[in-house]
């Protein structure tokens, strides 16, 4: 019992000395001495104070030390310098070499770390993993994870810059121990406080979508370097190089790989990508309008609503939309507002008037040319078929022969009348009468803004087409 004690008591003895003791471990050239006063306070938990004359033209530190105790790095520290230092109560008092004071002047030159966390995210409210937070002016940052959440350790009155690849980067100010905007630095991002969670919304910067080529999926939207598979990114300016009230002829000779088959009829246009890839399902494309399916007609969507366009081509899309994306995807981004932004008006208006159709531009044969063949087609009997039907069909020159073969008309008047056939061409007629030039018409008004946690965008549009055929007319509201 008594042996026990006595090995309690130095045990006891042998924690409370190793308590007491203290080391220091510094490696570093040309370090501010303030720095070095950093060290000593991290490592040893000492509390320093210091006349700020000890740092006026204070030379850098450069010294090594592993392990060595408190004193003997204080000593090394000050030696060759006009210093001397004194600990009193775990607390370290650096002075000029004449005298130490007995009150402290200056407090500690080691500003209190403060741990900032929060959650990075969009205006959707969806996280963004990969956001950049570091503080300005140092090389000290982090990454957000998965969920858009970080840790970063920073001192009062740091200035925090948080950016992300497509989005307006945001800078915060340390501030009683929270994240503030500083000042105009915004750039449409907020930032707010739920349970003492600190929030931070980025805003979509335009400018950078345009920069690094923004790919939208119609599933996420990723930079053009980490997008797989084979696309086509058509952006506003791209898609506002041809005036058209159709987005299918503005996509029509930008977009590789893209065929567009019309008819006479606006609403039978057919598209493929790539060629036909399904035997019984759907030949056409999968049209996503804003990260939804999209069953309406194409043609119905305004092209000035449209921001960007994403034409995906192989099978990759598949493994975003399944067995639909067999025949690509077409992906439509409209516009929208901006947050913190004032209400913008937006009017655009495009008139384009085409030319008739040149029917003279294809060789054919001429008046003259078409009766003689008819003639000597009739002589041959070839439209003897054709004349014998109750209800026959045919040319008036072949008229004129039956009539004269009937002995209805004499060989003089049959010969005048073809003749007279002969002179004339209704290729004519039909520019006078059946064709004229095409007018198009497009109006388009938008209003687009938002607040800090909303934004809005309403927009209306008109389209007056007149077709080159005359009494062909195509309306539009949108």
């Amino acid at each position: 019992m008594r042996l026990t004690a006595i090995l309690l008591l130095a045990g006891c003895l042998q924690v409370a000395a190793g308590s007491k003791a203290q080391t220091i471990s510094f490696s570093g050239k040309a370090v501010p001495l303030e720095n070095v006063f950093a060290s000593i306070k991290q490592q040893t938990g000492y509390a320093v104070f210091f006349d700020y004359d000890v740092l006026e033209n204070a030379a850098p530190v450069t010294m090594k030390a592993r392990s060595v105790p408190l004193y003997q790095f204080l000593d090394q520290l000050i030696a060759g310098r006009q210093l001397r230092y004194s600990i009193r109560n775990e607390t370290i008092f650096f002075s000029k070499s004449q005298d130490i004071p007995e009150k402290p002047i200056s407090l500690l030159l080691v500003v209190p770390r403060i741990t900032i966390s929060g959650q990075v995210f969009d205006a959707s409210g969806k996280p963004l993993p990969g956001a950049s937070v570091r503080i300005s002016g140092t090389a000290q940052g982090v990454s957000t994870d998965a969920d858009g959440r970080f840790s970063i350790d920073a001192k009062e009155g740091n200035q925090i810059v948080i950016s992300y690849i497509g989005y307006n980067s945001l800078s915060a100010q340390v501030e009683k121990g929270k994240l503030t905007p500083a000042g105009n630095n915004s750039n449409g991002g907020t930032i707010f406080f739920r349970d003492n969670i600190c929030f931070i919304r980025l805003a979509l910067s335009e400018t950078r979508l345009s920069e690094v080529g923004v790919v939208s999926t119609g599933y996420q939207v990723l930079p053009r370097d980490r997008a797989t598979g084979s696309f086509t990114l058509i952006d506003s300016a791209l898609l506002s190089r041809q005036v058209s009230s159709s987005l299918i002829d503005r996509l029509e000779g930008v977009t590789s790989g893209l065929l567009v088959t019309k008819s006479r009829s606006i609403e039978n246009v057919r598209l493929t990508i790539r060629g036909r890839s399904t035997i019984h399902a759907d030949q056409e494309p999968l049209i996503v309008l804003d990260n939804f399916p999209y069953e309406g007609n194409i043609e119905n969507i305004n092209p000035n609503d449209v921001a960007s366009v994403t034409i995906l081509k192989d099978a990759a899309a598949a493994s975003i939309w399944g067995v639909r994306a067999g025949n690509g995807v077409i992906v439509i981004t409209t516009k929208k507002g901006k947050l913190n932004q004032k209400t913008t008006i937006t009017f655009n208006s495009s008139i384009t008037v085409g030319m008739k159709p040149n029917l003279f531009a294809e060789q054919q044969l001429s008046s003259a040319e078409t009766v003689d063949l008819e003639q000597f087609l009739f002589d041959k009997g070839r439209y003897n078929s054709q004349i014998n039907n109750r209800y026959p069909v045919i040319s008036p020159a072949v008229g004129i022969m039956l009539r004269k073969r009937n002995n209805h008309l004499t060989a003089e008047e049959a010969v005048a009348q073809l003749n007279q056939l002969r002179q004339y061409d209704n290729r004519n007629d039909l520019l006078k009468y059946f064709y004229e030039y095409p007018v198009n018409q497009q109006y388009s008004l938008n209003f687009s803004g938002g607040g800090s946690n909303n934004t809005y965008m309403v927009s209306g549009g008109f389209d007056h087409n007149l077709r080159s055929e005359k009494f062909r007319t195509y309306q539009r509201f949108t």
